[in-house]
């Protein structure tokens, strides 16, 4: 029975110096867990803003085209009178 008793204490004993490991394992997991969480709404946060992006480029060419377009209307009126004169 003795012999028994020490098993039993020994597991015991084994198990309580693992408790600490189990702890650690478990906060790094949940940590693991919170990071892959903030990593995907990053992720998310990132293909919304490369499409805000996509748009303001495409705005960007658009008035800038007009903007080619009003500068040959002005100096090319421009251009026509000093010719002319």
């Amino acid at each position: 029975m003795l012999c028994l008793v020490t098993v039993v204490a020994g597991v015991a004993a084994e198990a309580d110096a693992d408790a600490p490991l189990r702890d650690a394992l478990a906060a790094a997991l949940e940590a693991n867990e919170r990071l892959a969480r903030v990593a995907e709404e990053l992720r998310a946060e990132n293909a919304g803003l490369r499409e805000e992006l996509a748009r303001r480029d495409a705005e960007l060419e658009r008035v800038t085209a007009e903007l080619a377009v009003l500068q040959r209307l002005v100096s090319g009126r421009s251009s026509e009178r000093a010719r002319r004169r």
